[in-house]
Parts: structure tokens; sequence; C-alpha cells
């Protein structure tokens, strides 16, 4: 139905030579994302760029990673970075144009890529972690997470735990203003 009403159609990039282009494409649907949402993204900055980039490469090459683009007539609407092992697909690191919001780009993407995976006999397609309001429309299970910190039993380890948690806190409440301010912009 995406690709006979809209002209979408999905593309994997999953060698070595194509993934460095994709990636470039990736990280510019990702930001645009992110800014529309205002959100500051931790994939972003240049040091987990760099990173990833030359991971996406590296696993490319052993068929541990790849990008999925959905593409219109004006170039790719959604990207997704997924990871993925023998027997699953992680859902890693998507970016979607505005074009892309329109048009449900994302949800058909997915749909694409859970499609893909089963028709190539892996049997999970992970989500990741994270409670962000599209997983619940696919998850039929719920995973729940702990953290544990671990440091040392002095006033040098508990005040290293009091500035993270404060960093956590502030960010947590920077990142709710400007999603509020925002919405009642």
């Amino acid at each position: 139905l995406a690709e006979t009403t809209q002209g979408l159609s999905m593309v994997l990039h999953d060698t070595a030579e194509t993934i460095g282009p994709a990636f470039s494409v990736l990280t510019s649907l990702h930001n645009q994302r992110k800014e529309k949402q205002g959100i500051a993204s931790t994939f972003s900055r240049t040091d987990s760029l760099e990173f990833h980039r030359r991971a996406a490469a590296r696993l490319a090459g052993s068929r541990s990673a790849f990008i999925a683009t959905l593409d219109s007539g004006q170039g790719a609407v959604v990207a997704a970075y997924c990871l993925c092992d023998a027997s699953s697909v992680y859902y890693f690191q998507t970016g979607m144009s505005p074009a892309g919001a329109a048009l449900g780009a994302g949800s058909t993407l997915l749909c694409m890529l859970m499609r893909w995976a089963a028709r190539r006999g892996y049997a999970w397609f992970d989500l990741l972690k994270g409670d962000e309001d599209y997983k619940r429309n696919w998850a039929t299970d719920r995973v729940e997470q702990r953290l544990i910190r671990i440091t040392r039993a002095n006033a040098r380890g508990r005040l290293a735990l009091a500035v993270e948690d404060a960093r956590r806190t502030l960010r947590h409440l920077y990142d709710r203003g400007i999603r509020y301010a925002r919405r009642t912009a």
C-alpha cells in the first residue's frame, strides 16, 4: 500500500560501502526530528556519532548492522539504524523528516522491517529500552529494567552519585520544560 499509493519503498543499506552514506541520511533525519521535538539527543553528540559511524561500517561488513530507509521520489523520508545477530533484529535509532511524519512513514518502515525480519527467519524483533508511545502499539510484552549503580562506599562515591542524580534530574526537567514551551507556543 505504501508503495502503490504513496510511492514509498524500503531500501536496505547493509554493506560497508552503502552504510556510510545512509548513516549521513539517518543523522540528518534524526536531527531534524529531535530539533522539532525540542530534544537534545545524546546520539547526535559528535563523539557518539563518530563512534556509531565507524561501528556501523565495521558491523555491516559482518552483516550485524544495517540502515533501512523508506524512500520517496524526493529521497529518504525515514531511516532506521538496526543491529542484528543470528536470531534477533534490534531497532536501535531512527530519524524522520516532516514529510515522512505526515505520511506515517515511521510506522510504515517499522512494519516493513518486521515483515522483512520474519521472512528471513529472525525469531525476535527487539524495540530496545524506552517507553516511547509507538512501542506500545507493537509490543506484546513489557520488560522492566533496573539500573544498579556501584560506587565507592565513601564521601567521594556518594558525592559522585549525588552529582549524577542532580544532572539526570535537571536534564529531565529541562527537557520537559522545553517540550511544554513548544506545545504552548
